[in-house]
């Protein structure tokens, strides 16, 4: 087999919105696609565990002219101002927001209080601790991102350890509610930004004595949708 067909990848329109797909020349309908921190040559629906359908379109979709996102399935547009909106059914009128520097789930509409609204809004940066990845800058404190400690997410000021930046970045996931987008901790793999009784958390659904780790709507609760900001 020619090493240098090994080496030929055929650009395609990409197979999920956005972006560009890479198909192998000596291999047609297999594609270039990053599965579990690895990159593989996939067929959708094929024998291997990364040939698997679900997020095959997203994972072998490239961002060819943006900064490489190779821990992200899903291209966020950053240093722009988002609100996170609950997509769980019943829920949907509530935003992630700080207080206290605790993030909670509030209600959140056109006659809320200014401060509400800014605390509902954050600057999506590029991830503290990876590139590929995300980080929230919260707009009426800047310099305090979204971190998780012991599983409870907060706001809380970059002190430049390796540690914060690592609690502070989130990889973005097509939402496994089916819906929106899900955001997996870089440091804690499995876990999610996920709402639980109004309140926000790191959690993987293990179901390891906590309520808020149960596994009952945990694909719900760990969806969001990327929506306009409250405090433009």
């Amino acid at each position: 087999m020619s090493s240098a067909a090994d080496a030929t990848w055929c650009a395609r329109t990409g197979l999920a919105a956005g972006g560009t797909s890479f198909e192998a020349l000596n291999h047609p309908g297999q594609y270039l696609r990053h599965y579990a921190d690895n990159v593989y040559l996939a067929r959708s629906g094929g024998p291997n565990a990364w040939d698997t359908a679900m997020s095959f379109a997203a994972d072998a979709t490239w961002a060819a002219d943006q900064p490489a996102l190779w821990r992200s399935s899903v291209l966020l547009a950053t240093d722009r101002r988002q609100s996170l909106r609950v997509t769980t059914w019943g829920h949907t009128d509530r935003y992630l927001r700080h207080a206290d520097s605790l993030a909670f789930t509030e209600v959140v509409g056109s006659g809320s209080s200014s401060l509400l609204k800014q605390d509902a809004t954050y600057t999506l940066r590029r991830g503290l601790a990876d590139s590929s990845c995300y980080s929230f800058e919260s707009v009426n404190y800047p310099g305090q991102f979204l971190r998780h400690a012991d599983s409870r997410v907060r706001n809380a000021p970059d002190d430049g350890s390796a540690l914060f930046r690592q609690d502070a970045t989130l990889c973005a996931r097509p939402g496994l509610g089916g819906t929106g987008v899900t955001f997996e901790s870089i440091n804690i793999p499995g876990a999610y930004l996920r709402h639980y009784a109004s309140q926000v958390f790191i959690a993987s659904g293990n179901g390891a004595g906590d309520q808020y780790d149960r596994p009952q709507n945990l694909s719900a609760d760990s969806s969001w949708a990327v929506a306009a900001p409250w405090a433009p």
